[in-house]
């Protein structure tokens, strides 16, 4: 397999211009974006995101891609040593495959030394590529591996982050929109407990009317029952002294017959 270029990793041609490299790069981006639907299912998600980065870093800047062009064409035989034995182009995608990032990788960690090149010299080329070499040999030991198992709990404590702060909002809603309920209900209670007061009142003042009602109606039937009484004395009266002057009537009269 020949080793991957960094115009590979964005899958832009190597004399690509600055602004097609700038597209290619926000493209893999929006790919690789953790918040897109479906992004969790791309193998090694993160080291490519971390590799696409580093790859723009490097192409992105015009003297750092001139002393990476330079080292890319006086190494063309190292290339051999950090070949696989992965097709160019093969139906299975390219991310899928492992190896493709341990390549990567390696030419990642050789070009963190150029950054500040401007030109090249075999021997500090020879030197670099040793480093490359030896840094191949770590990675294909595990530390690629490690790597990628600190990425991904990282993630996870992200994640975890995430749903925590979650469920903190969560729990702060429901309780707002308890409060929000006990002020409604203790303003319908205080409210009810008014219309209870105000009830009992008009009761209150509609039992004292009719009391006070009953109570005169009582003394007008007492009135009323004494006046009678009055009329029946003066009509008992009355019939008596006609009783008495009829009896005297009827005695004067036999008195005189006699």
């Amino acid at each position: 397999m020949t080793r991957k270029s960094l115009y590979d990793l964005l899958q832009v041609r190597a004399d690509a211009s600055a602004e097609q490299i700038r597209q290619a790069y926000e493209r893999e981006l929006a790919r690789l974006d953790p918040s897109r639907p479906g992004a969790e299912q791309i193998p090694d998600r993160d080291i490519q995101l971390v590799a696409v980065k580093e790859a723009y870093s490097i192409l992105g800047n015009e003297p750092q891609r001139n002393a990476y062009d330079a080292r890319q064409r006086a190494n063309a035989t190292a290339d051999v040593l950090l070949a696989g034995d992965l097709p160019l182009h093969e139906e299975t995608p390219l991310w899928h495959r492992p190896q493709v990032w341990f390549g990567v990788a390696i030419a990642l960690f050789a070009l963190i030394g150029f950054s500040t090149w401007r030109s090249s010299k075999i021997e500090n080329q020879a030197a670099a590529m040793q480093r490359a070499v030896e840094l191949q040999e770590r990675a294909q030991s595990g530390e690629l591996a490690d790597r990628e198992r600190d990425m991904q709990e990282s993630a996870e404590r992200r994640q975890r982050d995430r749903e925590q702060e979650a469920a903190r909002r969560v729990e702060e809603q429901n309780q707002r929109a308890f409060e929000e309920e006990r002020r409604r209900t203790g303003y319908a209670v205080e409210a009810q407990n008014r219309q209870q007061e105000r009830d009992e009142a008009d009761a209150r003042r509609a039992q004292r009317a009719r009391d006070n009602e009953q109570a005169q109606l009582e003394r007008q039937q007492r009135e009323d029952a004494r006046r009678q009484l009055e009329r029946d004395k003066a009509y008992l009266r009355e019939l008596e002294a006609s009783n008495r002057r009829r009896n005297n009537s009827s005695g004067g009269d036999i008195s005189s017959n006699e």
